[in-house]
């Protein structure tokens, strides 16, 4: 990685690791806290494909806030046809980046089971958007529920969230809009959390 207002950070980061000053690893807690994602996960995509982005940043501890969507890495680009280049990392609308192994996104719907498929003004179930990426990373193997999965090895995943926050841009706020974060905001407070 290019140096960075975050490489310090980094590299502090990195020996606090390597001395075992710091503590990165998938904690049962974590697992348990974001059973819901990787149930989804379990059920939909291959045992080969690799978690990513906030989710994997929240299995390891380093981040803890909610998903808001779910990243993948898979190694066959042409497994869904159709992807979404969306707003998120793809054509940079909102002083984003463009990532170029990202592929695009998806929908799913994960349909609701037993009795309450059949009450009608229920939901059909839950909607997962998934940003999907082309990689072969280097991860991390864990089991939940007797499953096994992959996670991006950890500091591949922070790396990629400084050049994010270092190439996107704060949005310009307008009075009618909400107070959502920008993508720079967002990431800059991710990594604020990582490097304490």
């Amino acid at each position: 990685m290019a140096e960075s207002r975050w490489s310090a950070e980094l590299r502090n980061l990195k020996i606090e690791i390597v001395s075992g000053e710091r503590k990165v690893e998938i904690s049962e807690a974590a697992k348990k806290k974001h059973a819901k994602e990787l149930r989804f996960i379990g059920s939909t995509f291959l045992k080969e494909d690799v978690i990513t982005g906030s989710l994997a940043l929240n299995l390891y501890g380093l981040i803890d806030r909610r998903v808001g969507d779910i990243d993948i890495m898979i190694q066959d680009p042409s497994r869904y046809q159709g992807y979404v280049a969306g707003y998120r990392y793809g054509e940079p609308e909102d002083g984003e980046m463009k990532l170029s192994n990202r592929l695009g996104s998806k929908i799913f719907i994960e349909l609701r089971k037993g009795l309450l498929r059949f009450i009608p003004f229920l939901k059909k179930g839950r909607t997962w958007e998934v940003d999907f990426f082309e990689a072969e990373p280097k991860y991390v193997a864990f089991e939940f529920e007797g499953r096994e999965y992959r996670v991006q090895e950890s500091m591949a995943v922070v790396e990629t969230k400084c050049v994010l926050e270092e190439k996107s841009i704060k949005r310009v706020r307008y009075s009618y809009e909400d107070d959502a974060d920008s993508p720079k905001e967002k990431h800059c407070r991710d990594l604020m959390c990582i490097f304490g």
